[in-house]
């Protein structure tokens, strides 16, 4: 019996190194198994601080999107009375639009008119001139004929004063057809005809 007791013995020796080797290859595959997740788990830590990171830039610009949004709102406040404004100014644009395709052909039309004008203002400046050199020659001769007038003026003063002083024909006339002649104011005389 102690031979079978012995074979029982390490039969059941085996059996336990069996289920020994089975339980320590089942954690060694466990731990390999955990090993594999724990790297996977680092490298995926790894991308998410690298990503964390990131994130953290990225939320400096969130406060400057809310900053920018903040400003967005206070334009579009400041803005809300513009609207009706707006509308207004485009009511007067177009109400000015419809004056100014109205007054439109009136402006061709003087156009028009200020074009066949001008196209008269060369005739009309040589007739200018014309009257101008004649005018000038009028001038001319007016000053001549002023001149001329003087002269005779000063003829006439010059004959007066010669026919009418003592020694004149006009004192020798009186004489003549027996009229008394009297002295004037300033020495001349004065006659009957």
């Amino acid at each position: 019996m102690m031979s079978s007791r012995k074979h029982s013995e390490l039969g059941q020796a085996g059996i336990a190194l069996i289920i020994v080797i089975a339980w320590a290859l089942t954690a060694v595959v466990m731990l390999t198994r955990t090993l594999v997740s724990a790297q996977a788990i680092d490298h995926k830590v790894d991308s998410i601080t690298n990503s964390l990171g990131e994130v953290h830039d990225e939320t400096a610009l969130v406060a400057e999107l809310q900053k920018t949004e903040k400003t967005s709102a206070a334009i579009l406040t400041a803005a809300k009375p513009l609207t009706g404004m707006l509308g207004h100014v485009d009511e007067v644009a177009k109400s000015i639009d419809v004056t100014t395709k109205s007054i439109n052909p009136n402006a061709k039309a003087i156009n028009a008119t200020v074009v066949s004008i001008n196209g008269h203002v060369p005739q009309i400046l040589a007739t200018a001139r014309s009257i101008e050199g004649t005018l000038s020659t009028i001038t001319g001769q007016a000053t001549n004929i002023r001149n001329n007038v003087n002269a005779i003026k000063g003829d006439s003063a010059e004959i007066q004063r010669q026919t009418s002083g003592e020694d004149g024909i006009r004192f020798h006339t009186c004489g003549l057809i027996a009229t008394n002649c009297q002295r004037g104011a300033q020495g001349s005389f004065e006659y009957p005809f």
